[in-house]
């Protein structure tokens, strides 16, 4: 299965975001896996400049720092929330995931 992000590549604006496709991995020890059933868009990762955000980055960003979705897999470990549960989760960044 793929997935895929909307990447700032480097500093600038909106003409910097590019989107990435890449495969999905199975969750590690006490990790979820969420698919998103609402896209989040609250405008705020985006009310400031992308080169400001990507300026916390090492490498390419992704913005976002909210989501929303359902627990779609559930690595080993994980007691605190179940498979098919409605989640929302705060980032920080890799929202638009």
């Amino acid at each position: 299965m793929k997935y895929k992000s909307v990447v700032a590549t480097k500093r600038g604006g909106p003409e910097v975001l590019q989107i990435v496709e890449n495969e999905t991995r199975t969750p590690a020890a006490g990790e979820v896996q969420i698919k998103k059933s609402l896209p989040r868009g609250s405008g705020a990762p985006m009310s400031l400049p992308l080169w400001l955000l990507a300026f916390f980055a090492k490498s390419a960003f992704v913005p976002g720092y909210e989501i929303v979705g359902v627990v779609d897999a559930l690595g080993a470990d994980v007691t605190r929330v179940g498979s098919g549960q409605c989640v929302a989760a705060l980032t920080g960044h890799g929202g638009y995931t």
